[in-house]
């Protein structure tokens, strides 16, 4: 910003505006966890494992889910 001009602050400021809105909207409809979770696979590139991926996300967005099955898994009898 110190190096731009008058318009380019503008234009900043209200790409600026506008991304806080959408996010602000994002928050509002419950999707900050898809966000987060897109961004996440993003930075991490293509996974040719997509069943892996499902359950890397799934398990992002519901771990008590996944420790509660866990647990009633670790106490079960084992059946051979």
């Amino acid at each position: 910003m110190l190096d731009a001009g008058g318009e380019e602050r503008r234009r900043a400021v209200t790409a600026v505006t506008g991304l806080r809105t959408l996010l602000d909207d994002a928050e509002r409809d419950g999707l900050r966890e898809q966000f987060a979770q897109v961004s996440v696979d993003l930075l991490r590139g293509a996974d040719g494992d997509t069943a892996g991926l499902v359950a890397r996300s799934d398990f992002e967005t519901r771990p008590a889910a996944y420790y509660d099955l866990l647990a009633e898994i670790a106490v079960s009898p084992v059946r051979v």
